[in-house]
């Protein structure tokens, strides 16, 4: 996959929520990417991240481990990380690891 197919933008949602989105494959190659982004959400205080799946087209092991990483380091602070937007796919792997009730 070429770096510049992955695409990842922020977007503060009405509730303040603020919302990672991420855009094609979600891997080995770009999870230093995701993992940038969800680092400088975290230290933004927000009490709530989404990281919307709904444009990853893969995902592999590498990419999971951001995301649960993220997701241990918000818990702990009383935070709260959601997953939207995941393809049938995608939820499938999410629903196998024990991960369905992070999304919405």
């Amino acid at each position: 996959m070429n770096m510049t197919d992955f695409i990842i933008t922020r977007r503060i949602e009405p509730d303040d929520t603020v919302t990672l989105v991420a855009e094609g494959e979600l891997d080995v190659f770009t999870s230093a990417r995701v993992r940038e982004g969800l680092l400088a959400l975290e230290g933004s205080g927000e009490r709530r991240i989404n990281v919307d799946l709904a444009g990853i087209r893969y995902l592999d092991s590498t990419g999971l481990s951001v995301i649960i990483g993220c997701n241990k380091r918000l818990r702990a602070e009383g935070r709260e990380l959601w997953i939207t937007g995941a393809s049938a796919q995608v939820e499938k792997v999410l629903t196998i690891l024990g991960m369905k009730d992070w999304m919405m």
